[in-house]
């Protein structure tokens, strides 16, 4: 047996005693989150997006938006604490004051221990105008915990957004070949309610995904114009739907049937999900008033 220990602000911890403990515990951080333990991180498409209530999180931000899942700073010390009681984290470095050392950037390097394992993480978070007083710190504490959780395999499925873990029950996240073709078509063409409209058929992940599937050199250009693009194609959306409810209240079925009926098929089905059932219904019946077959039902 290795008689080699290990330094924690509490002293030596002998790895001859918790060798044979140590995999299996660690092992325990790799588990995946119950979904209850997972929030979602909104990602507006556009920085200067409107800000609005979002139907998927519940929060007040840019819109549209993808969201990521995270795990969240209680979940991440609840796991912590379940796998070691005695974990703990402290600065890599300190200032003049005994305080933690933020970097140039206003980030923090951490160091986290857990069984006597260290590993390094660090963390970094946006200045926002009128935050609490430390409030910002202690986003960078947490932000750093999730990354030094992370080397230790903690929610690495949802850095990853793959499936790291066989029989974890989350989904992969690659796009298939027939999406990234039907992307890039729209990009190419310039199609902004066919981009949103497909966009908005797809899971945030993959979303994502394909936002990142541009080659090197193209990938920061390419990611902006088809953000823009979703994000022009969701703001046509919201007019056409404007204007199909004045439509309906003027009972001008030629009117409704000029705006739908040269939309592509994916198009429709948007179309249909925004309307929702009993608008879809009613501008069904006043197409089938003018026309025998509703282009909906194409």
């Amino acid at each position: 047996m290795s008689d080699i220990k290990l330094a924690s602000g509490n002293g030596m911890i002998d790895l001859d005693k918790i060798s044979d403990q140590v995999p299996g515990q660690l092992a325990k951080l790799r588990e995946p989150f119950p979904p209850e333990a997972i929030s979602k991180l909104p990602k507006p498409f556009k920085k200067d997006s409107p800000k609005g209530n979002c139907k998927e999180c519940g929060g007040y931000h840019g819109l549209p938006a993808a969201h990521l899942d995270y795990v969240g700073h209680a979940a991440l010390t609840d796991r912590l604490l379940s796998v070691d009681p005695f974990w703990q984290w402290e600065p890599l470095a300190f200032d003049d004051q005994g305080l933690p050392r933020f970097d140039a950037a206003g980030g923090l390097w951490i160091k986290l221990t857990v069984c006597g394992v260290t590993r390094l993480g660090y963390g970094q978070a946006e200045y926002k105008a009128y935050m609490d007083l430390g409030s910002r710190e202690k986003e960078v504490i947490g932000d750093a915990l999730r990354n030094a959780g992370m080397r230790f395999g903690c929610a690495l499925d949802l850095w990853h957004k793959g499936d790291l873990l066989p029989g974890s029950g989350h989904e992969s996240t690659e796009y298939t070949p027939e999406q990234k073709v039907e992307f890039d078509a729209l990009l190419a063409s310039g199609d902004t309610i066919g981009m949103a409209a497909f966009m908005a058929g797809l899971r945030d992940d993959v979303q994502i995904a394909l936002f990142n599937s541009f080659e090197k050199g193209l990938k920061s250009s390419g990611k902006a114009a088809a953000r823009e693009l979703t994000a022009q194609g969701t703001v046509k959306w919201k007019e056409i739907i404007e204007y199909l409810e004045e439509l309906i209240a003027k009972d001008d079925p030629h009117g409704v049937l000029q705006v739908v009926e040269d939309m592509s098929h994916g198009n429709k089905i948007h179309l249909s999900k925004l309307l929702g059932e009993e608008r879809s219904q009613k501008i069904g019946a006043m197409i089938r008033s003018v026309r025998t077959k509703t282009p909906l039902e194409n």
